[in-house]
């Protein structure tokens, strides 16, 4: 999964009809529905469930999310780690390190020679992820975040979240007033105010 389909993921969850919404770059384009993923009672539950992440008593991200909760936001998230082989660097040059592999017919003869990439299936790399939903109670931002070979998901992919839902928060995208009531899957991205 790429970070662009995981935010995708996370957009559906935080859809509160439970709607997976087509992407779209151009601002003037009206809202397109690709798919209704779960009901909008799952969604609701998965909202419960990744709000106890961030800030449940035992939620894996309460203590990253702690500033984000005493700025008044509630929000939603999802730790997550993946392993990933990665190839042996020479520490020399910094290319990947070969071998050089001969394929033969059961007669021996040479039907392929190539080179081929030592991977380190020993030591893969740990990449942290965190997805992310905010305010909870009615979402209007969704990411996913990956920091690769940061570790776990809580330490390092977890903080950058935090720190964009309090940026997010202060360009006005969670001001009540900036949310046009519209039914769902039709409202616009809230307009963030004006700096001078």
């Amino acid at each position: 999964m790429t970070p662009f389909q995981m935010a995708l993921a996370a957009s559906a969850i935080a859809n509160m009809e439970g709607k997976l919404m087509k992407p779209k770059i151009e601002f003037d384009r009206p809202p397109e529905m690709f798919k209704q993923v779960v009901s909008a009672a799952t969604a609701q539950r998965l909202r419960e469930i990744m709000g106890l992440v961030t800030g449940g008593p035992s939620g894996t991200a309460r203590g990253v999310f702690g500033p984000v909760k005493a700025a008044g936001v509630n929000t939603g998230g999802k730790t997550g780690t993946a392993q990933k082989v990665i190839p042996v660097y020479d520490p020399k040059t910094g290319a990947p390190k070969t071998r050089h592999r001969v394929e033969k017919d059961n007669k021996g003869n040479i039907i392929r020679e190539y080179e081929e990439t030592i991977m380190d299936t020993e030591n893969p790399r740990i990449d942290a992820w965190f997805l992310c939903i905010a305010p909870l109670e009615r979402p209007q931002l969704a990411m996913a975040v990956i920091v690769e070979g940061g570790g776990y998901g809580s330490k390092a992919a977890a903080p950058i979240a935090a720190a964009l839902v309090l940026k997010a928060k202060d360009l006005g995208y969670f001001n009540v007033a900036n949310v046009q009531r519209q039914p769902v899957g039709q409202r616009p991205l809230p307009t963030p105010p004006q700096r001078r």
